[in-house]
């Protein structure tokens, strides 16, 4: 019997051969030394046959692997490897049935344009509709969105005046204090009334000076303080104009970051705007749904969300301050897709505390952090490689079979 073939011992290949080797079908693994001797015991316990190549060298020291193999899986974490893998292999049989996991949407394109007996396939286009699925499922199990009594919501309990620049504040209370003395001062000197004090001062401080009110036959010590006046006050006005200057420029800046509150209401916000995030972003849109994306970084993928019209919240996703900018309470449902367990975790804990009614879909990598947060009903959880590998099993299966 013709042995399915799998190239590559990362996370992916790794789920794939435990798939497979439940199914009874033989196997056969390839991949470096050092991966190979990582998981030997493993792929010794599972009847795995295994194989010391590397991606680039597996055709020409794995020509006889490659005529008795049924199907080939390739997954290897970089595209260049596995596109070169592949085109080499098809030189040596041309009716090897492949199964190439590739990421850029040229080279898979490109493939199965060019290649017969070839499926590509990446992590993100296979997980991105289970998350999807479960993310639809949430929306239609949960009640009608009811926000609490205004006395109880976080509206009253969490909401904080905008922050105040500090400086800001100070230079505006000595300026004012500055107009208020001098006014007096002059006032009681020129024997002006207060309104033409003020006048008289705030064409100095702003050097403006119309002069119809001067000092020039004033004392000794009145036109000392007014030359105070002119130099203090053109200082403090310079520091305003730049601390509001800087301020207008922050709310642009937070403007552009989408730093803006979320005010709507039953929207699904999706943390993350990796492969997966952007994949399961879209595919809601899709779905008539209204999405809000927060991710850490700019890139790629948060530009073209922003061209397709999502909102876009370029911050720390497992920050409170960021959940409830993007009106978690509010939600219908909270989607953790970022590559890291931990800051996934993180989400679905602080979620749990600010909205603890509001369902969490969360991805882990891991299968015991899954189940134990599964286990203990923080939130919905899932892993994009256990999706994927599940369904290339499948895939590879029914290959075999046809054989």
């Amino acid at each position: 019997m013709k042995s399915i073939v799998v190239v590559g011992l990362q996370p992916l290949g790794l789920s794939i051969i435990r798939r497979l080797a439940s199914t009874g079908k033989p196997l056969i693994s390839i991949g470096p030394a050092p991966d190979l001797s990582a998981c030997r015991e493993e792929l010794d316990a599972l009847g795995v046959q295994s194989v010391v190549a590397s991606p680039a060298s597996a055709p020409s020291i794995l020509g006889q692997v490659v005529d008795s193999a049924a199907v080939m899986i390739l997954t290897d974490d970089q595209d260049g490897a596995n596109v070169d893998l592949a085109l080499r292999i098809r030189r040596l049989r041309n009716d090897l049935p492949l199964v190439v996991r590739i990421f850029d949407h040229t080279l898979s394109d490109y493939l199965r344009s060019t290649m017969s007996h070839v499926t590509v396939f990446s992590i993100a286009g296979l997980a991105a509709p289970a998350f999807v699925n479960l993310a639809l499922k949430a929306l239609a199990e949960r009640a009608p969105l009811a926000l609490p009594a205004r006395s109880q919501s976080w509206l009253t309990s969490k909401v904080s005046l905008p922050s105040v620049d500090r400086v800001l504040v100070a230079a505006l209370a000595c300026h004012l204090l500055l107009i208020i003395g001098a006014t007096f001062y002059f006032s009681n000197t020129l024997g002006l009334p207060l309104i033409d004090a003020l006048y008289f001062v705030s064409t100095t401080v702003t050097t403006v000076g119309y002069g119809d009110i001067s000092v020039r036959h004033a004392s000794a010590t009145a036109k000392i303080f007014d030359m105070f006046l002119m130099f203090a006050g053109a200082a403090f006005v310079a520091v305003l104009f730049a601390l509001f200057t800087g301020w207008v420029v922050g709310q642009r800046l937070d403007v552009l970051h989408g730093l803006v509150r979320v005010r709507r209401e039953g929207h699904v916000i999706v943390v993350g705007a990796g492969n997966v995030g952007f994949r399961v972003a879209t595919q809601l849109t899709d779905n008539d749904r209204r999405v809000v994306v927060i991710d850490r970084d700019a890139g790629r993928n948060t530009a073209a969300l922003r061209a397709d019209g999502h909102h876009v919240i370029l911050a720390d996703g497992a920050a409170e301050a960021t959940l409830r900018l993007a009106g978690l309470p509010r939600a219908a449902v909270l989607l953790a897709l970022t590559d890291s367990d931990a800051t996934n975790l993180e989400i679905v804990l602080k979620a749990r505390r600010l909205a603890s009614t509001v369902p969490v879909i969360a991805r882990f990598a891991s299968p015991e952090l899954s189940w134990h947060t599964s286990d203990h009903g923080h939130a919905v959880t899932a892993s994009s490689v256990a999706i994927a590998s599940e369904q290339i099993a499948e895939i590879a299966s029914k290959l075999s079979a046809a054989d």
